[in-house]
């Protein structure tokens, strides 16, 4: 099916003569992406997925994959903004901007712009040593040039043609609102490597048969990644979205997701599942040994084949209401009692702080390639479905069976496939219907497992009122998990969800932040915080002694669940701290210092 595709894709490439969009790869960790302004890890070029993993291997687990917004505008119409599969005759890159300049200027913006932390830092270094008199940039940095990356980096555009005035996020050093590299202003990224794309819902096809009902927003896209001694931050890419409203109307019931065609290997023995405590939907194989398909070239991962993930680390934020809201109402007796909810879905529920609540992964859904009432959208209102947790034919899914209920039970749910990762029954307002672990790999249908295939989903974060001139931001995480030969099927799944436990930790701690303040790199600082942060014995039975020389006349020590749950805290004001976990469970934690500016951080076990 997809080969086909590509076949029609290229043919309407070359009759319409149109230069294919400058892409680039992201691949300082184990994992090799490829970028398009107007696509995520399809290469239409080579006519097969381009999200590698691990990188060099050969092996790939997503095919393509893109944001997806909906909402409705004052007359209750459902407006989009929604791509899947990159069309050579779509071209939305590019900032909104007066429509007839569409033709003459959108060629400018059919590129990424690629840059690495370590050319930030280094500029910063080499132009603060020319305001120095006591520095000489000459002797310092001999022959050093500022880099296309820096020089072309897209942070104003221009309101003559009706840009708006401010883009990509940089170091204005001197506040005037104008970046110029040549003033000391630079780049402001996530990660050691990142790739800014920018693309708009209004850009008309080129094609000629542009129907969609356009939301004018704009989408700016920050995908980047760390290379680190930590093997789960090593295999996950990491996503920042911001999108603007350029438009005058307030859309209402707007839901925000991201869409996923998932090729583990061979797309052809697919199972795909969602985990609502982690906030994640992922795709793992139904077969213990992932075959290459040569009617593709496609290379399986043969045995003990990999999961990969899509985690929302924060959603759309909820409306104002002028309350700190749980995390949901209907399960609270059961949290009151129980513990801590899902940390792993939602943000800023019920931690004493009003109207900072940020929704997770709210609903997941699937389609099957082809048509019928769970086939693949072909309307509007079919996008804006699956978004908000509905077939083509306007009804809830529903908790068995494939999820509708010709096949399944009556008892609406938000999620399928969820297995056992709803144990608060979250996804169905508290009510437990049969089976009690509902996944393909269980049986989905008759209590048989489903026939396995190319599996495609969206998850949804929502619903939010989209003002005029305002925008929403999402973080999502691309994490990647596979056991060691011969550990089995649902090795894959296991090691995933480990690594997304990670993720979200480091995540919660604020240390995937990168070269955003234009000075460090936090994460960085995990691997060279060898040389100056020693926590031994690893692993540790009920104490581990702190090696740290302190830069100030004291620091604070945090330790953190795996789950980002802060558990200890303590000030050090000595070079060596001896920690007590005496009280606490066996797993892994999270050692935090920060001193003065800088944090750190290490991951340590207790067995």
């Amino acid at each position: 099916m997809k080969k086909t595709t590509l076949f029609i894709l290229l043919i309407s490439f070359s009759a319409f003569n149109l230069s294919y969009s400058q892409s680039d790869f992201l691949n300082i960790n184990n994992i090799r992406a490829k970028i398009d302004p107007n696509t995520l890890f399809y290469d239409i070029s080579g006519g097969s997925s381009s999200f590698e993993s691990p990188s060099g291997n050969g092996t790939h687990t997503i095919f393509s994959a893109s944001l997806w917004l909906a909402g409705k505008d004052q007359t209750n119409a459902i407006k989009t903004n929604i791509n899947t599969f990159f069309n050579a005759n779509q071209k939305i890159a590019g900032p909104l901007m007066t429509s007839t300049l569409y033709v003459s200027e959108g060629v400018n913006w059919d590129k990424v712009w690629k840059i690495q932390c370590q050319e930030i830092q280094e500029f910063v270094s080499w132009y603060e040593c020319t305001q120095d008199p006591n520095c000489n940039d000459v002797t310092n940095f001999p022959g050093y040039q500022i880099p296309s990356s820096i020089l072309d980096w897209p942070a104003n555009g221009d309101i003559t043609k009706g840009q708006a005035a401010n883009l990509a996020p940089f170091y204005d050093r001197n506040g005037d609102q104008f970046y110029d590299p040549n003033t000391g202003d630079f780049p402001l990224i996530k990660g050691d490597e990142a790739i800014y794309f920018i693309y708009n819902d209004e850009r008309p096809f080129f094609a000629g048969n542009d129907t969609h009902s356009p939301m004018k927003t704009e989408v700016h896209g920050m995908v980047y990644a760390f290379s680190t001694n930590d093997t789960h931050i090593n295999n996950t890419v990491f996503l920042n979205y911001k999108i603007y409203n350029r438009s005058s109307i307030n859309y209402d019931s707007c839901y925000v997701g991201f869409w996923a065609d998932f090729d583990i290997g061979n797309a052809q023995d697919d199972y795909i599942a969602s985990d609502v405590a982690r906030g994640s939907f992922y795709g793992y194989n139904a077969v213990a040994n992932d075959q290459d398909n040569p009617g593709n070239g496609t290379l399986g991962y043969g045995d003990s084949p990999p999961a990969q993930s899509v985690t929302f680390l924060k959603g759309a934020k909820q409306d104002n209401d002028n309350i700190d809201n749980p995390f949901t109402q209907v399960i609270q007796d059961v949290i009151d009692s129980s513990g801590t909810p899902y940390i792993g879905n939602g943000l800023g529920f019920g931690d004493n702080t009003v109207d900072n609540e940020h929704w997770g992964l709210e609903h997941f859904m699937y389609y099957n390639i082809g048509g019928g009432v769970q086939g693949s959208p072909t309307s509007e209102k079919d996008y804006y479905n699956l978004l908000s947790g509905k077939w083509n034919d306007d009804s809830q899914m529903v908790w068995g069976g494939s999820g509708h209920s010709q096949t399944g039970g009556t008892t609406p749910s938000k999620y399928l496939f969820p297995g056992n990762s709803d144990p608060l029954l979250y996804g169905t307002k508290g009510i437990s219907p049969p089976p009690s672990n509902w996944s393909e790999f269980n049986g989905a249908t008759g209590g048989l497992p489903n026939n396995s295939g190319d599996r495609r989903g969206v998850g949804s974060s929502g619903p939010f009122t989209f003002l005029a001139g305002s925008s929403v931001e999402i973080d999502l995480a691309l994490v990647f998990g596979r056991g060691v030969t011969g550990s089995g099927l649902q090795a894959g799944v296991s090691a995933m969800q480990e690594a997304i436990d990670t993720v979200r930790s480091q995540y919660l701690l604020g240390i995937t932040s990168g070269c955003a303040d234009g000075v460090s790199t936090n994460i960085t600082n995990i691997k060279s915080d060898k040389n100056t942060l020693i926590i031994y014995p690893k692993p540790f039975n009920n104490q581990f002694t702190i090696n740290y020389k302190l830069e100030s006349n004291d620091a604070l020590i945090e330790i953190y669940s795996v789950v980002g749950k802060k558990i200890k805290t303590q000030t050090i004001n000595q070079n060596s701290t001896v920690v007590d976990l005496n009280n606490q469970p066996d797993g892994f934690y999270f050692v935090t210092i920060t001193d003065g500016n800088k944090k750190l951080s290490q991951k340590i076990i207790k067995q």
